[in-house]
């Protein structure tokens, strides 16, 4: 089911699209009012969904009239987690990869923020060629001597396990993921995107208030050897005097 929104900027169209472990996909597509430019595939990070890159389609489509996809990935924003399923590097590859064959997309430039990136690249090193370019804003990857075995000293999961995941509400998660860098630094719209009406069943309304990170029961740990892709790269993260 594909419902239109409509806003002042692109036009938004909300829809699902089936993955692997039976994973429905919800992908919110944002069309410039006249496309002319390329197409942008969005991932966004653990613990959001599709719907923060909402304020980058409107740019982009003012500028360049390009078309962004922004899929919510496996356990986030409205697609919802089947029973049994556990979250792993692969599942967020089977879901991008599901998106650009769902949807036909010949060669899109993916754009992807800490796990998105990763998903990107995993997706890309499986499937070489998918992508005409990768950017990645700090994405969770390792060199492949690291990968290759379990590490319980992982930094990233050790200050994954000291995030706050509960919040008495939306804007309390707001003002406190909002003040610290890099998100101090996002368009106030990353907060505050238009979520599709309640007349569209196929996207349910999820109030975001508790956050879960890589360290949750239901991620499935396990070494990940990445294969170097032959797409071009860009890689950028938070400067060091912000952090």
């Amino acid at each position: 089911m594909a419902t239109p929104t409509a806003s002042d900027g692109p036009i938004v169209t909300h829809t699902t699209i089936t993955s692997t472990d039976d994973v429905m996909v919800a992908v919110h597509d944002f069309a410039a009012p006249e496309p002319a430019g390329p197409t942008v595939l969005a991932a966004h990070a653990t613990g959001f969904h599709g719907m923060v890159w909402q304020p980058l389609a409107g740019a982009l489509a003012d500028r360049t009239s390009a078309r962004v996809v922004a899929p919510d990935l496996r356990g986030h924003g409205a697609t919802v987690l089947p029973g049994g399923v556990m979250l792993d590097w692969d599942g967020f590859a089977d879901d991008i990869l599901a998106v650009v064959d769902a949807l036909g997309l010949q060669r899109p430039v993916g754009v992807g923020h800490s796990k998105g990136g990763a998903a990107l690249l995993r997706a890309e090193a499986r499937r070489p060629g998918t992508f005409a370019g990768l950017w990645c804003f700090e994405p969770v990857v390792f060199p492949p001597e690291f990968g290759r075995q379990r590490n319980d000293d992982n930094p990233l999961a050790a200050g994954a396990l000291r995030r706050r995941d509960r919040f008495d509400s939306a804007l309390d998660a707001r003002a406190n993921y909002g003040a610290k860098p890099p998100m101090a630094a996002f368009d106030p719209g990353f907060w505050t995107p238009t979520w599709p009406t309640d007349s569209n069943p196929s996207i349910p309304t999820i109030p975001p208030v508790r956050f879960d990170c890589a360290a949750g029961p239901r991620w499935k740990p396990r070494p990940t050897a990445w294969v170097r892709p032959t797409t071009p790269l860009s890689f950028s993260a938070t400067s060091p005097a912000r952090s």
